[in-house]
């Protein structure tokens, strides 16, 4: 990570300083929106930014969602990541799916080192765009996600409802 230090454009602050000067410096990042970069020996840094800000910056990262409509039951899948929401009802699944996703996201980050050496990797941006979304939020951004891959799947002509009924 000591490259992110050294080629950084961003503010930095060096260790001691953020650490005695940490109300400031929070101040900076969440009132100002300034991100900063710490700095710690020269050798490791970290980037301290506002947690709404980084969701904005990680909206590209979208879940694709996918709802199933199955004789009187709803699976919404997120595929890629191999997590499942069931219920009787569209919102119940999606909820189910949120507190299914919210599990992942928390043994994801949790485990970091292992999730590091995995493809499952890959997930990061978009389980950090959902662990950093207020928890009373996180149904509105599946909504959105789903919104958005409507959209995108409309005009390529295809959908992401699936009725094997």
């Amino acid at each position: 990570m000591a490259s992110m230090a050294a080629a950084s454009v961003l503010p930095q602050i060096d260790f001691t300083s953020a650490k005695a000067g940490l109300s400031a410096l929070m101040d900076e990042v969440v009132h100002n929106h300034q991100p900063r970069v710490v700095q710690r020996r020269g050798r490791e840094a970290m980037l301290l930014v506002r947690s709404d800000d980084l969701a904005r910056w990680l909206d590209t990262f979208r879940l694709d969602i996918r709802l199933i409509l199955n004789e009187g039951e709803v699976t919404a899948e997120v595929r890629e990541m191999g997590i499942l929401g069931f219920g009787e009802t569209v919102e119940a699944a999606l909820e189910d799916l949120a507190s299914e996703l919210g599990a992942y996201a928390a043994d994801f980050f949790a485990r970091m080192q292992f999730y590091r050496e995995t493809n499952r990797f890959a997930h990061a941006p978009a389980l950090l765009r959902f662990a950093v979304t207020p928890a009373d939020k996180r149904l509105d951004l599946i909504y959105e996600d789903i919104e958005a891959a409507a959209k995108q799947a409309h005009g390529a002509g295809q959908g992401a409802v699936t009725s094997t009924a």
